[in-house]
């Protein structure tokens, strides 16, 4: 009788403790249109849970005709992290989120607007640590492939010039590119995706690897 007393009493526990893993697990990506009316504070608060974070610098920008602000945001003994939080300056709402770990190139992003949260993949995720990147923010770096050129952006799909009825589009999140492949002009990703000025049609054909 005290044996099987003990197996409920032990099965109790591992079902409570699997639930409150999976509430925190709910808490992290839950979706942004649930949280977008959060104030900064209180948003930041249930993210980092016991985690101690500290902002640690903004920058004001302009991007495409609105004013943000960016907060750069730290964790306490953990300098494997690094967030990033993008408000309206004349709203003050969010409007979009990085949370980048220096030790995988998967980076958890948040874009309030548009009810989009994920986990991307970036080429090397380190930028963001680096102490310069502040300074570089609002900088839009134009990137070519295959003949066409890709416009870049601070956040959103961005794609370039038609190739033979392709084009090649990349994710971008605070400049950088994450996610890129090659869409028929058709079917091109996201609302609304950014295409170069002075846009063309290049008749090349697109290349292709082995």
């Amino acid at each position: 009788m005290k044996q099987f007393k003990l197996t409920v009493l032990v099965l109790l526990a591992f079902v409570m403790l699997s639930s409150c893993s999976k509430n925190h697990e709910v808490l992290q990506v839950e979706e942004a249109s649930q949280v977008k009316d959060y104030s900064s504070k209180d948003f930041l608060d249930n993210y980092y849970g016991v985690q101690n974070f500290t902002i640690v610098g903004n920058k004001q920008i302009n991007v495409e005709g609105k004013r943000l602000l960016v907060h750069k945001i730290v964790v306490e003994k953990n300098k494997n992290k690094v967030g990033y939080l993008v408000m309206n300056e004349a709203s003050h709402k969010m409007v979009y989120f990085v949370d980048a770990d220096n030790t995988t190139n998967r980076v958890y992003i948040m874009d309030f607007r548009h009810d989009i949260n994920n986990y991307v993949t970036f080429s090397n995720s380190s930028i963001f640590f680096e102490k310069n990147f502040m300074q570089r923010l609002g900088v839009t770096y134009t990137s070519y492939r295959n003949g066409g050129e890709n416009p870049g952006r601070f956040w959103g799909w961005a794609c370039g010039h038609a190739v033979d009825g392709y084009r090649h589009c990349c994710y971008y999140a605070l400049g950088l590119s994450s996610v890129c492949d090659d869409y028929p002009t058709g079917n091109l990703p996201g609302n609304n995706p950014k295409l170069p000025k002075n846009d063309n049609v290049i008749q090349n054909k697109r290349k292709t690897s082995l």
